[in-house]
């Protein structure tokens, strides 16, 4: 049964002014900035300094530890090599649930499963299912359709471990990663896949939407000229049509149900209303929803950002419905 795209909390459709962030986002996002390099851009450095910079301003943030049952180191054979994962198991173990298997975002150069170790640890114990975080290779060394293979050998090894199915999942960069590899997985392991959940996702290539001219600016942490910078880094290595890597431009008539997560605040909010309408459009069953006052990242900042674990709660309740 195909569910109709459903907008809660949303801004109007069109709407230029920008929406006031929430107090709690934008402490979150003030003390974020306080982190970064004064006075010039971060991203003019080189890749390695500003991975350093990711990962430390982050390490901040993943502080104090959300308590789960278990964090088991992992390394997974690919067939581009050993990768290293990390599995995270509810109290109750989530054995009801699907497997999440989750890629961390980061503009697919930034990040790892360290860096996003706050995010899943409240997404596993918010939803009660085990999730499964993937170091998947990133760019610009890495060209894309590697790292969709690379995750769909995890998911296919997942697969082995995880009696009620998998999910795919991820965060902006991650989230584009977890469409692209369910459209790309082979038959007998798109069997066992539930579900794909996208939390503010970059699901179009598109830069021309509404959103990215009404949150173009730092102010809400990921900016329209730094969307362009990630997207440079992601084909730089990418050979053939840069539309074969842009999810809104597939055929989606294959996937399974999608809980399609915005924040009402962020340059990539209308990339999620885009790719939602396609969807069901193609008889995709779509629950889109779109957070009011968060911006972009907002699951990452956990412990001022109340609306976090609401979301990685609603995140178990989709699981639930599966």
């Amino acid at each position: 049964m195909t569910l109709p795209v459903e907008t809660r909390e949303a801004a109007p459709a069109g709407e230029h002014a920008p929406a006031p962030l929430h107090p709690q986002m934008a402490d979150a996002l003030a003390r974020n900035a306080a982190l970064q390099p004064p006075g010039q851009s971060r991203d003019s450095l080189p890749v390695a300094e500003i991975r350093r910079i990711f990962e430390e301003a982050r390490a901040v943030f993943n502080q104090p530890q959300v308590p789960v049952q278990l964090v088991e180191e992992r390394t997974i054979l690919t067939r581009h090599g050993d990768i290293r994962c990390k599995l995270y198991r509810p109290e109750g173990g989530g054995a009801d649930l699907p497997l999440i298997v989750y890629a961390h975002g980061g503009g697919w150069m930034l990040g790892s499963v360290d860096s996003h170790d706050g995010l899943t640890r409240l997404l596993c114990r918010e939803s009660g299912a085990a999730v499964l975080s993937v170091d998947y290779p990133r760019a610009p060394e890495t060209p894309p359709l590697t790292m969709v293979e690379v995750l769909c050998d995890v998911a296919a090894a997942a697969v082995e471990d995880a009696p009620a199915g998998i999910v795919l999942a991820g965060d902006s960069a991650g989230a584009h990663l977890a469409v692209l590899t369910a459209l790309a997985l082979p038959p007998a392991t798109r069997s066992s896949l539930k579900g794909v959940i996208s939390f503010y996702g970059v699901l179009s290539r598109r830069l021309d939407l509404p959103s990215f001219a009404t949150y173009r600016d730092e102010a809400y942490g990921l900016s329209t000229e730094r969307m362009g910078f990630y997207w440079a880094q992601l084909l730089t290595h990418h050979d053939g049509d840069p539309d074969r890597v842009d999810p809104a431009l597939q055929d989606l008539s294959g996937l399974p149900p999608l809980l399609l997560v915005a924040a009402e605040c962020d340059v990539l909010r209308d990339t999620t209303t885009l790719f939602a309408e396609r969807a069901a459009a193609a008889g995709v069953p779509v629950t889109a929803t779109t957070k009011t006052g968060m911006a972009h990242a907002f699951l990452a900042y956990g412990g001022i950002v109340e609306e976090a674990a609401r979301t990685a709660a609603e995140a178990g309740a989709f699981l639930r419905r599966l």
